[in-house]
């Protein structure tokens, strides 16, 4: 999904959008971003923290409609989708390994006082 920019009876309008209208009388320019952090575009650990943003590109492209000059701009984020450890959560021990460890390794007599 991007943005769309349209022309229509001398308007310009940006709306988000999956799909433009081919039979309509406009045009139409879809911007997306491609770049995802595994591609090495990021270096080093910069983008790494809970007050940190989302890293942006910005994109500017300049043309003229009906004889006027424009300037569009778009600014995509690019989310680094890292999965985040869940905090306060505890590994589980498995039986079996619990139990076992008891065996070769009694606690301290002084437990049992």
């Amino acid at each position: 999904m991007g943005n769309l920019y349209e022309a229509s009876n001398g308007h310009m309008v940006a709306r988000q959008s999956k799909v433009s209208l081919p039979w309509l009388d406009r045009w139409s320019m879809s911007c997306e971003s491609d770049i995802v952090a595994s591609t090495g575009f990021f270096k080093g650990r910069q983008f790494m923290g809970p007050e940190s943003t989302s890293p942006s590109i910005e994109v500017y492209i300049a043309g003229s409609f009906s004889g006027t000059p424009i300037i569009l701009t778009k600014t995509s984020l690019l989310g680094l989708w890292k999965k985040h450890a869940r905090k306060g959560l505890l590994d589980s021990i498995p039986e079996y390994e619990a139990t076992e460890d008891q065996k070769n390794n009694p606690p301290p007599r002084d437990m049992y006082i």
